[in-house]
């Protein structure tokens, strides 16, 4: 393994998980920058060693065998925003903690992220979304390591679907997301706040508050079988999207 400040081997992972599960880290390093972890990142593509980054650790479950190579536990998580709409995002930032300072710039857009329990970079990587909402359809730019190369890159790059992106494909590159760059339009905080509390009630009665994976079920999108399935709204049934439940 290469030479970085800070790596331990065979690290629990547990630990670091929503779901309280799973096996140990060959080795494991925690990047508390952007810095740190584009470093990790460069090393380890320079190297040949494969890299698995680890947010809050919500929708991940590590294998009782353990994970081969470098583990990165990603806590770069500063947020920069400004009347313009304009939002810079460490990758390793809470989901709901932008929505939060996003909220208090009276911008608007990340309402339906409150209470998602992880990280922007795993939002960018499934694509994450609700209540007909999608984090992609906000994206200007990602900064990104890929083959030892730190750049910036377009929102095409991700190859982004409903609830999807290249980096959840089996063979996906080894690139590691740093930070992401926003555009949002301005709205009234009370109107933020109304929407966001109405999103969290919601996901209160649904979801259990003990040790879980959170909501990771996937609708169905297919515009014939929404028309012969009873009890779907109007909405639904025009957009073609049959909730998982159903």
């Amino acid at each position: 393994m290469f030479d970085l400040p800070g790596i331990v081997a065979e690290q629990r992972l547990d630990v670091y998980t929503t779901l309280k599960a799973g096996g140990r880290a060959e080795y494991f390093y925690s990047a508390r920058t952007r810095s740190e972890m584009a470093n990790s990142a460069i090393l380890a593509q320079e190297n040949g060693v494969v890299q698995t980054i680890l947010g809050w650790g919500s929708n991940v479950l590590p294998s009782d065998n353990g994970v081969v190579g470098l583990v990165t536990l990603n806590q770069a998580a500063e947020i920069e925003c400004d009347q313009s709409g304009f939002v810079e995002v460490d990758s390793g930032a809470g989901f709901q903690d932008l929505f939060l300072k996003c909220a208090q710039a009276g911008l608007g857009g990340f309402e339906f992220a409150v209470g998602i329990p992880g990280t922007v970079g795993g939002a960018l990587v499934s694509n994450a979304g609700a209540y007909r909402n999608n984090v992609s359809a906000f994206l200007i730019e990602i900064e990104v390591v890929e083959n030892g190369i730190r750049e910036w890159r377009t929102p095409e790059f991700m190859k982004f679907e409903y609830r999807d992106s290249v980096l959840r494909q089996i063979d996906a590159p080894q690139i590691v997301l740093l930070a992401v760059r926003f555009q949002l339009e301005s709205r009234k905080r009370k109107d933020i706040y109304d929407d966001a509390r109405d999103y969290q009630r919601q996901r209160i009665g649904k979801q259990p508050p003990s040790a879980s994976c959170g909501s990771f079920f996937k609708n169905v999108v297919d515009h014939d079988l929404a028309q012969r399935i009873e009890g779907l709204s109007d909405g639904m049934r025009a957009a073609g999207v049959i909730p998982a439940g159903f």
